[in-house]
């Protein structure tokens, strides 16, 4: 297995190894058909290669002078935008090594701290925490219709609930705990 930067030929293998991985969560509808592309911002894009098939990926972004991209703290920050590993190769510790990989990176870049975004899984919730991350913040993220009492008609989507109280203005169809996890590189 081999550690790298994307490259563009890689694009399909990175579609499939993010969708795969992502099946059986909670992100399961989280669909991308195209690789993010992060013009203008500071980013790495490092994947994890045997026989051309991409068996992990990490997409990190970090603040610049001019674009915060960070929203858990004050100070250079980084956001891991995608932490991915195809189901067939889970348990191998390539998640480790993607992430270790960044790290140093980031040291390079001044960066203070990393943080990221994920919902109630427990595997990667576990991950974060032994990588000494800790929950900064949080939220529910509601699937279903809300009622507007502008019209009184119900309208569907998604919604980004901080109370649990507040969820009762739902009709709810799934219902996902977020956690906004901060760790400190410097501290």
């Amino acid at each position: 297995m081999e550690i790298k930067q994307y490259e563009k030929k890689y694009e399909t293998a990175w579609l499939h190894c993010r969708l795969l991985s992502f099946f059986e969560t909670a992100y399961y509808d989280d669909v991308y058909t195209s690789v993010p592309k992060y013009e203008k911002k500071n980013a790495l894009k490092i994947i994890a290669v045997e026989n051309e098939q991409v068996l992990g990926l990490i997409d990190v972004i970090w603040d610049s002078a001019t674009l915060k991209e960070t929203s858990l703290a004050e100070g250079k920050g980084a956001v891991i935008e995608h932490l991915a590993i195809h189901p067939a190769f889970q348990g191998r510790g390539i998640a480790q090594q993607l992430y270790d990989t960044v790290l140093q990176t980031l040291a390079d870049e001044g960066v203070d701290f990393i943080e990221v975004w994920t919902r109630d899984d427990v595997g990667a919730n576990r991950f974060y925490q032994k990588q000494g991350f800790e929950v900064a913040s949080q939220y529910f993220h509601v699937y279903g219709k809300k009622q507007q009492a502008v019209d009184s008609t119900l309208v569907s989507g998604f919604y980004h609930v901080l109370e649990l109280e507040q969820l009762a203005q739902y009709e709810t169809t799934r219902v996902h705990l977020c956690y906004g996890y901060l760790k400190w590189l410097n501290k």
